[in-house]
């Protein structure tokens, strides 16, 4: 069926970037497309960071037969705030959406986060309910061996990375071992999960659920295969949704956090969907997976700074936007299930670099000037003993242990550029920088 709708101006713009989407990009696009909203007040924004993969292929197609679709292919990778910020300056829509290559959204989204906007004119973004994009169902086992890798084999997840496996962080209270395992519910049947045990003579573990499941032990090595039936009516009833992100909080070191994460023993991982969540409500910041943004206070306030490749640059933007006397708003039931969590290569060299330098750029530009400081010389003191300690004793963490000391150098060198930037972004101020600070400290934006 051709779609070619005449475009009216369109209420909304939404713009999706995309980088290497190749494997994500369509689901992504149609679950917009589908969206229980009238298509010619709508458009769709593609810029593409100059992907290798067969991205421009798939979109063109797009392209050519929808009206409302437009690519816009770049010559150079320009990150988040970049490629976002060059799609901008095409959009017509009084409502800017930034959406993730890699989310699906439910049919209701646009027209959920759209009627939230509409409540208030001094609104300025609407974050969406961002879900991991898979369901997931629990198991448990007491074992006195112990456990040392989980990996889940056989899933049709596994279709949207280069992974051969998830890797599936587990619990351990005692004897007892938890694990939260994801599955395709539409398409997954039976999965594999590998349980590696650092001993070798190990007793095959009893599952606690009544579910039906199977056993392969492997006796040359310190491996067993559980094969679990998704189909069963037990993993139905337990199945549940993991909250991404509810909106997000800053705290007043400059970190930020998503509403719905949670860490533990250094390990990350999300709330249980409870429906604890289900209420719209204003919050410090809306995360640019999935977020819409009024365009006329963009126009005042300006768009996302090229200075945040990527990291931080949506928190930077909801921060000029409160010093500017708007809000931002969490809408509980525009639902968007993301990707992007199952297979996420966090604390790489790259992403420890750009941030831990937008953490300390929005810093800069937004708290107290001695707020920074603080925070400037607590970093660059801890990336020198870092890098001296880790290039003596662990020279594996070398090259990440570089970026530390590269961001803290970030600031001598671009001090005078960044003193001047603060003042460009700061000039629509109405609200000071210490009382804004006061409402962190006093956990204006926690949840009561």
């Amino acid at each position: 069926m051709n779609n070619k709708i005449p475009l009216t101006q369109p209420k909304t713009s939404i713009i999706i970037l995309n980088y290497f989407g190749e494997k994500v990009i369509t689901e992504t696009i149609n679950s917009v497309l589908n969206q229980n909203y009238p298509k010619d007040k709508y458009e769709i924004l593609i810029p593409d960071n100059a992907s290798k993969d067969k991205s421009l292929e798939i979109l063109n197609n797009f392209s050519k037969k929808y009206k409302n679709i437009k690519i816009l292919p770049l010559n150079k990778n320009y990150g988040f705030a970049g490629g976002n910020g060059k799609a901008i300056k095409h959009a017509k829509g009084e409502y800017i959406i930034l959406l993730n290559n890699d989310c699906l959204v439910d049919k209701n989204w646009l027209k959920n986060l759209i009627t939230c906007a509409d409540k208030d004119p001094q609104i300025f973004s609407v974050s969406s309910k961002v879900l991991i994009y898979p369901k997931y169902f629990t198991v448990t086992f007491k074992s006195t061996d112990n456990l040392k890798s989980c990996k889940l084999f056989n899933t049709k997840l596994l279709r949207f990375g280069k992974e051969t496996y998830l890797e599936l962080p587990f619990k351990k209270e005692n004897n007892l071992y938890s694990l939260d395992i994801p599955f395709e519910e539409k398409s997954d049947n039976i999965l594999q999960i590998c349980l590696e045990f650092i001993e070798k003579n190990i007793n095959i573990p009893k599952l606690n659920e009544k579910i039906e499941h199977t056993y392969d032990r492997n006796k040359k090595s310190n491996t067993v295969s559980l094969f679990i039936n998704t189909n069963s009516s037990t993993i139905k009833k337990k199945s549940f949704n993991k909250i991404q992100n509810a909106g997000s909080l800053v705290f007043h070191d400059g970190y930020g956090r998503d509403i719905g994460a949670t860490v533990q023993n250094q390990k990350g991982d999300y709330e249980r969907d409870f429906r604890q969540y289900d209420y719209d409500r204003e919050v410090y910041s809306t995360c640019g997976a999935a977020s819409l943004y009024r365009k006329s206070i963009i126009d005042k306030i300006g768009f996302l700074t090229d200075d945040f490749f990527m990291y931080y640059e949506d928190t930077e933007l909801c921060e000029r936007a409160s010093l500017a006397g708007y809000k931002n708003y969490y809408c509980h039931s525009a639902i968007a299930r993301h990707l992007h969590a199952l297979s996420s290569k966090e604390w790489s060299p790259f992403f420890v670099f750009h941030t831990e330098k937008g953490r300390l750029l929005h810093i800069f530009y937004h708290f107290p000037f001695k707020v920074f400081l603080k925070e400037y010389y607590e970093f660059f003191k801890y990336s020198i003993l870092r890098l001296g300690h880790n290039s003596v004793f662990n020279r594996n963490h070398l090259s990440k242990d570089i970026q530390y000391f590269n961001v803290a150098i970030y600031f001598i060198k671009n001090i005078f550029y960044i003193i001047n930037r603060k003042k460009v972004l700061n000039q629509n101020n109405i609200v000071s920088i210490n009382s804004f600070y006061h409402k962190i400290l006093n956990g204006h934006w926690v949840e009561k």
